[in-house]
């Protein structure tokens, strides 16, 4: 699909009407309409004709009947548009119909003038006979007769036979068209009919009746009247208006989105995806031209609100569900959670999911449903049929904005950006400067806090299409930045992204992109003292070394010894400057109080910077939960050992903390630390 200008689109805003020139057949109609009016010109009409032009709803019956106008202006045939709509009260029909036909006579010019007099009259006669409710007018007529005198009769069948008589004289047949009779409520259907049915046989009088023969069957049988027997008495010929060819409707289709993918670049559209997602989920709704301008006129808005917020191809399909399939888009929207991935969602109930999706398929459009999974969301097809994606893919669909992902799918149901678009956009725009070291570095400072834990898991998504030039860059700006990433008070009890891992696992991903050891080793090195903090250098090192359980060996393992024993020298013989930037300081000082051994003099803390940081460190929380209770306990703890350990006793930890009382105040912090400092421990200490 191809765009199109701005004025074909404001053309197909308005473009759910009726064609009415020959111009807007752009399905190709106007030759069958030309040879629909010759075969019934070609019809005797001395007697009258009834010609039904039928077809469902949205078939463009009513397009095909303009058209019919066209060919019938062509051949100086006067039409008389009959609307029942205009009516207020069904009983008024059978005058309104003869004051019409009056009326367009009189428009023939001076030689028409009797002959219009003489059915204005006519009309005029029934007038009276049609305040009575309840019946159809011939019905009204005769039951008038013991309240009217014989000659007020003589005299409507009188003006009768001189009415059939001046029509007589016409040259040509006039064709009262009477058009959305299938939109007419029961009780008027029925009065319609019966009005044709008793003004059928006026001579050179042509009906044509277009409406949804289904419908009106329907509510013919409601009035106590056999519908499909009454309508094959009452038309005389029959026209069913063939259904669209399905190639029709494709080329319409395609048309019509096209002037709707203006603002969409041809790079957010998935080609290859497209051609099965059309033919499996889109086109089997479609099957009347009105099909096709409901669905690219819903679109349309859709598309307009969400941009390339959500993939397009996506976006198209779920619009044909929402609007053909509204009953299969509801029960979507209640299987979010089993259809879309959501990042981390390792303890998924496979058997809930399973009843979830066998409730979603059940019915007769079984095989519809399964195509939408396999199509637009995939990580439910191990449901249907046991194909399972791995991680890799989540990110993909993330980044791609397919609705497999939750947040999209979510953006899309909502239609306006969910928390986690948002961070994924702010992640697109950073990938395209993570070669930049000022860029990047300035972008990233700019994130909020709160924000940069999701932004730093997002640029996973573009594992295997980091570039070289990107990881010296973008690994210094993402670990130097690891201390502004808020640790979350209440974690699950099942989240293990600690603050190292969030940032590391990126790092680790663009590491691993250089396939050549020495080129890596170069790379890591140059990283290493743009580090801004001894804390981010010691998880560098413990990241790319080869320490059990937190090494992936990325570099020698004398390198990696190396790098890690001149960081101890280093932090032993000239502390921190900047304490608000070492987020493992704690960690930090016990490595070096350990690996230092008998050697080891304790730190002499003199800032309080330094003091305040070593109790941040040091703070936790344990839960716990009692047998049989759903309440789960919180108790906060200080890594007491490991303070005294690094600070050397009691006594000096207690001075540290005292002089951070008086100058913070009685903080939670401080309140645990005298706890502590007056022998409390947590319960389980003390077994």
């Amino acid at each position: 699909m191809t765009g199109t200008n701005k004025n074909d689109k404001q053309l197909l805003l308005s473009s759910d009407n009726p064609i009415t020139s020959v111009e807007e057949d752009t399905v190709g109609r106007l030759s069958m309409a030309d040879s629909f009016i010759d075969s019934i010109l070609n019809y005797d009409t001395s007697r009258g004709l009834v010609v039904g032009l039928m077809g469902p709803w949205g078939s463009g019956k009513s397009s095909f009947i303009n058209l019919s106008r066209v060919c019938l202006k062509e051949r100086l045939i006067d039409v008389i548009d009959f609307n029942p709509w205009f009516f207020s009260n069904t009983n008024q029909l059978a005058e309104y119909f003869f004051k019409e036909l009056s009326s367009q006579l009189r428009l023939k010019g001076k030689n028409f003038e009797k002959i219009a007099g003489i059915v204005e009259k006519y009309s005029g006669l029934l007038s009276p006979i049609a305040i009575l409710p309840g019946m159809g007018w011939w019905e009204r007529l005769l039951k008038i007769t013991g309240k009217f005198t014989k000659l007020r009769y003589d005299g409507v069948e009188k003006r009768r036979a001189e009415v059939t008589k001046a029509l007589k004289k016409l040259n040509s047949p006039i064709v009262v068209i009477v058009d959305d009779i299938d939109r007419l409520s029961t009780t008027e259907i029925g009065e319609v009919f019966k009005l044709v049915r008793l003004t059928a046989n006026f001579p050179n009088i042509i009906y044509l009746l277009a409406f949804d023969r289904q419908r009106v069957e329907c509510a013919l049988d409601e009035s106590g009247v056999p519908g499909r027997a009454y309508i094959e008495k009452i038309l005389q010929v029959m026209y069913d208006l063939p259904e669209m060819p399905k190639s029709v409707s494709r080329d319409q289709t395609f048309k019509e989105l096209n002037k709707i993918m203006n603002d969409i670049p041809e790079s957010a559209f998935d080609q290859d995806r497209w051609a099965d997602v059309y033919f499996e989920i889109i086109e089997p709704n479609i099957t009347t031209i009105r099909d096709v301008k409901r669905y690219a006129l819903s679109a349309n808005i859709t598309i307009n609100m969400l941009k390339s917020d959500v993939d397009i191809v996506d976006v198209l399909a779920l619009e044909a569900i929402r609007i053909f399939q509204p009953s299969l888009y509801f029960k979507i929207k209640q299987s979010v959670n089993v259809l879309a991935e959501r990042s981390g969602s390792v303890l998924d109930d496979d058997d809930k999911n399973q009843r979830m999706i066998d409730n979603l398929i059940a019915g007769d459009d079984e095989e519809y449903i399964k195509c939408v999974i396999r199509r637009i969301f995939p990580v439910a097809r191990k449901y249907v049929d046991s194909t399972r994606y791995d991680y890799s893919y989540v990110n993909e669909w993330r980044r791609g904005g397919r609705v497999a992902h939750e947040d999209n799918l979510n953006t899309y149901l909502e239609h306006l950006p969910t928390e986690g678009l948002r961070i994924v956009k702010m992640a697109n725009t950073a990938y395209d400067i993570m070669d930049d070291l000022t860029k990047f570095s300035k972008f990233v400072e700019d994130i909020s806090p709160s924000d940069l834990e999701g932004f730093i898991q997002s640029l996973e998504a573009y594992e295997g299409e980091y570039k070289k030039e990107q990881v010296t860059p973008a690994s210094i700006v993402l670990m130097n930045n690891i201390y502004r990433i808020p640790e979350k008070k209440h974690r699950s009890m099942f989240d293990i992204t600690r603050l190292d891992i969030i940032a590391g696992r990126v790092v680790l991903r663009m590491l691993r992109s250089i396939k050549d050891g020495d080129e890596r080793e170069s790379v890591a090195k140059n990283i290493l003292p743009q580090l801004e903090s001894y804390s981010t250098q010691l998880d560098f090192i413990e990241l790319i070394g080869h320490k059990e359980g937190l090494g992936h060996k990325l570099v020698s393992k004398d390198l990696a010894e190396s790098l890690h024993s001149d960081l101890i020298k280093k932090v032993y013989s000239q502390r921190p400057i900047r304490f608000e930037k070492e987020w493992q300081l704690l960690r930090l000082y016990y490595i070096v109080a350990s690996e230092k051994g008998d050697e080891y003099i304790p730190f002499k803390i003199s800032k309080l910077s330094e003091g305040r940081k070593l109790l941040q460190n040091a703070y936790a929380e344990t839960r716990s939960q009692p047998s049989g209770s759903r309440v789960v306990k919180i108790t906060p703890e200080l890594q007491w050992n490991a303070l005294v350990k690094i600070i050397g006793s009691e006594k000096v930890l207690r001075t540290i903390v005292t002089k951070l009382k008086k100058k913070d105040g009685d903080t939670p912090l401080i309140t645990l630390a005298e706890k502590y400092l007056d022998g409390w421990r947590p319960s389980y200490d003390n077994e």
